[in-house]
């Protein structure tokens, strides 16, 4: 049972903890992260969400996700959400901090009202070290950014409000032919 901080409408801990099923249930705004894993060939590692998600379901994802657990860092929760889900191994240096924003989700009485955390690492790894997290994760792909467009344009892609921006931010900044 996974036990989180509630924050308040500003993102601040209240100094409540409660279990991410009740969090759901009553919509209190809590943490997350998200993560982009890019090679040094600005390839992409995208992830097809398990068909059982309740949220997006079957449709590829940008990011690694993932709730920061009670009193852990977001820093923390990224690299442990990438080994579960994905088998990678990596450090919190590797991390390079995007921005943050807030979003809200409802799918039948589950409430995700949350405060993301986004970070990208650029990093070679090793394929054969991936190992997927079946009840997250069904498949993956090492994809480029256009790959990534034509996912979102043909409604595959996990969309959530800043999908888009941090598209942009990838396609311009980071994975930049220079």
């Amino acid at each position: 049972m996974e036990i989180v901080d509630v924050l308040n409408e500003n993102g601040v801990k209240t100094n409540v903890k409660k279990c991410v099923d009740d969090i759901h249930k009553l919509g209190l705004c809590h943490r997350a992260i998200q993560v982009v894993v890019i090679d040094e060939n600005n390839k992409i590692l995208i992830q097809q969400r398990s068909s059982n998600k309740c949220f997006f379901p079957n449709n590829w994802d940008l990011t690694i996700s993932g709730h920061v657990s009670s009193d852990e860092l977001s820093v923390e929760a990224a690299i442990r959400e990438i080994k579960e889900e994905v088998g990678l191994n990596f450090e919190k240096k590797d991390l390079n901090f995007l921005f943050s924003f807030k979003d809200k989700l409802v799918s039948g009485n589950k409430i995700e009202n949350l405060f993301f955390d986004v970070f990208y690492i650029k990093k070679n790894y090793d394929l054969n070290s991936i190992k997927l997290q079946e009840i997250e994760v069904q498949d993956y792909k090492i994809v480029d950014i256009n790959c990534i467009k034509n996912l979102l344009s043909e409604n595959l892609l996990l969309e959530n409000v800043e999908t888009k921006t941090l598209i942009k931010i990838l396609e311009e900044k980071i994975c930049a032919n220079n």
